[in-house]
């Protein structure tokens, strides 16, 4: 990991732990993060997890940097294991092959963890405002965040 991103993981940590609400992350909380976040990093968005099935709660951050990295970085990231399960950027909150980006895929339940996913770009556009947790072999969307 690089400094910048080990001191964007600190400071969202810290954001994090210190609000009390969902509406602390509005988006007057989303300047004052980037406000914090050095000069060539900041996030695109951010949003909290809708559940549908596994347990799975959190926050999904998208953050990208000067030279173009992006990185999904999920917070407080709850999810009883499934099969086949993936970390998908979208275009709407349900899963179409069309409309996903494939940034990582899960391999075990989490607890309450923080976990980053650089992933490729080269398909990005801004019309991808959602993260999704989905069941490749089961066809079920575990839950999704909507980035605001």
């Amino acid at each position: 990991m690089t400094m910048k991103l080990l001191q964007i993981i600190l400071i969202l940590s810290t954001i994090a732990f210190s609000c009390d609400s969902e509406d602390d992350m509005s988006p007057a909380g989303m300047d004052m993060v980037m406000d914090m976040l050095p000069d060539d990093i900041g996030p695109i968005g951010m949003g909290t997890f809708t559940s549908y099935a596994h347990n799975l709660a959190g926050k999904a951050i998208l953050l990208t940097d000067d030279a173009g990295k992006r990185v999904v970085r999920l917070e407080d990231f709850t999810m009883t294991s499934g099969p086949d399960v993936y970390v998908f950027i979208s275009k709407s909150n349900n899963y179409s092959q069309a409309n996903v980006i494939e940034v990582a895929k899960l391999t075990a339940g989490y607890t309450d963890s923080d976990i980053n996913f650089e992933f490729d770009t080269s398909a990005y556009t801004s019309d991808y405002k959602f993260v999704l947790v989905y069941c490749i072999q089961f066809n079920s969307l575990f839950g999704y965040a909507e980035l605001k």
